[in-house]
């Protein structure tokens, strides 16, 4: 797959593979919601795309995921919304990219994300069920980074960065995603201007 080999190729820069990511990533949404027949708005501002003219339950999961346990830090809700085995597909410069997490390796994560950026929001722009079940949510990511990232210090400084997130599920509990983010556009809100686009 001619995809896979661009990806994989040691003289592809994570610049060029997050720019393949996300239009691959906006195909994906165009095809996957093209049945679709609503787009409406819910209590947050997002919107949901699906076929009866309401917020899906699986929507109304991610919402939780992204609002409850990633914004306020609730990991309590985890064993309730997520699989046992949850995979991150795709996730760029995320060391557990490709892994299968349980539910103690899933909360870990969040831990680290909110210890890095104690204030941790996501803003969610546009929520859509696909019409073979899955969840994709544009969000803008939040926060001030008041703790070290492995191998930052902290900066003290605010991000807002666009990203966008495919939820794989199984049963109604959330088992994967793939996901693309501008790290650049993070890595410049930092005040980081020693990062290599090229490295790989």
């Amino acid at each position: 797959m001619l995809y896979k080999r661009i990806m994989a190729h040691r003289h592809t820069s994570r610049y060029i593979k997050f720019i393949i990511s996300a239009c691959l990533c906006l195909c994906f949404i165009h095809d996957a919601c093209a049945e679709s027949s609503a787009v409406i708005p819910n209590k947050s501002g997002a919107l949901s795309m699906i076929e009866n003219n309401e917020i899906s339950p699986k929507a109304e999961l991610v919402m939780q995921l992204l609002e409850q346990v990633w914004s306020k830090g609730n990991l309590k809700l985890v064993n309730n919304i997520i699989a046992d085995e949850y995979t991150i597909y795709n996730d760029a410069l995320d060391p557990l990219e490709g892994k299968a997490l349980d539910h103690r390796a899933f909360m870990n994560r969040v831990i680290a994300s909110r210890q890095a950026f104690p204030d941790l929001h996501f803003d969610i722009k546009q929520i859509y069920t696909t019409t073979d079940g899955r969840v994709v949510v544009s969000w803008f990511m939040q926060g001030t980074n008041d703790g070290d990232i492995p191998g930052l210090s902290a900066t003290h400084k605010k991000i807002n960065v666009p990203g966008m997130t495919v939820y794989y599920f199984n049963g109604y509990r959330i088992s994967g995603h793939w996901q693309v983010f501008d790290h650049l556009v993070m890595f410049n809100q930092l005040g980081i201007t020693n990062i290599d686009p090229t490295a790989h």
